[in-house]
């Protein structure tokens, strides 16, 4: 499958010089890896080329996992050693892999570093966020859509048997707010999905198609992120 072709190449572009080298970047030892920056922002440069009514409500997003003992990504300490600096590859903590999208980068193609020991490696995933124009409520046509845009690219990239014969798993999942209640509205009737009594957000996972065409999904306070996930599993690995 295409999709996970891409992600495979995407992850194990090598460079001669690189497995080599080390740097010292602020008092810490950086092990240079056989990545490149076009190791990642390939997979977002196809993704764009897709057909943009197919992908118009959709955003791709990267996640890192620090391998064995399933760490957060930003344990490995990734970056980027590029002439305008060192840029960080999980800016933020966590999990969430984030790459700028530059052409000068793309020229450029500026190595990886990170802190990893021998025998670690990042496993690289990826998820959709959908834009949804109102922040507390989205009706079954609207969650469908996003799935149908999805699906739009499963066959952009892989055809449309590929599209076909995947398995009717999509699902949507939902933040929902701390202190927050989802709510949704069938035949006129409302019943209550989540009760979020605590300081966290939860995720409210769920399939459109187990709910009527006029379902109405409302809460109390705006959601945070509406994600979609493929339905079957693709990731790739950064190693030293």
């Amino acid at each position: 499958m295409r999709w996970l072709f891409i992600l495979a190449l995407a992850c194990t572009v090598h460079s001669a010089k690189a497995g080599t080298e080390n740097i010292q970047v602020e008092g810490q030892r950086w092990v240079a890896m056989p990545h490149h920056y076009r190791s990642l922002e390939r997979v977002y440069r196809r993704f764009d080329s897709f057909s943009a009514k197919d992908r118009r409500d959709l955003a791709l997003h990267m996640t890192g996992t620090l391998e064995p003992g399933d760490r957060p990504g930003a344990s490995s300490g990734l970056v980027l050693r590029a002439k305008q600096g060192v840029i960080p590859l999980f800016p933020n903590g966590g999990m969430e892999l984030t790459i700028p999208h530059s052409q000068a980068l793309w020229d450029e193609n500026p190595p990886m570093f990170g802190h990893l020991a021998k025998g670690e490696n990042v496993r690289v995933g990826f998820y959709f966020t959908v834009a949804h124009a109102d922040a507390r409520r989205f009706t079954w046509e609207e969650a469908k859509g996003w799935l149908r845009e999805l699906d739009a690219c499963i066959e952009d990239e892989g055809g449309a048997v590929v599209a076909f014969l995947l398995p009717d798993t999509h699902k949507v999942t939902v933040s929902v707010s701390a202190h927050s209640n989802l709510m949704v509205t069938e035949g006129g009737r409302t019943r209550a999905l989540v009760l979020n009594q605590g300081n966290e957000p939860v995720d409210y996972v769920f399939r459109p198609q187990d709910f009527s065409r006029d379902a109405v999904f409302d809460a109390t306070a705006p959601l945070g992120p509406v994600t979609l996930r493929l339905p079957f599993a693709l990731s790739g690995k950064l190693h030293r």
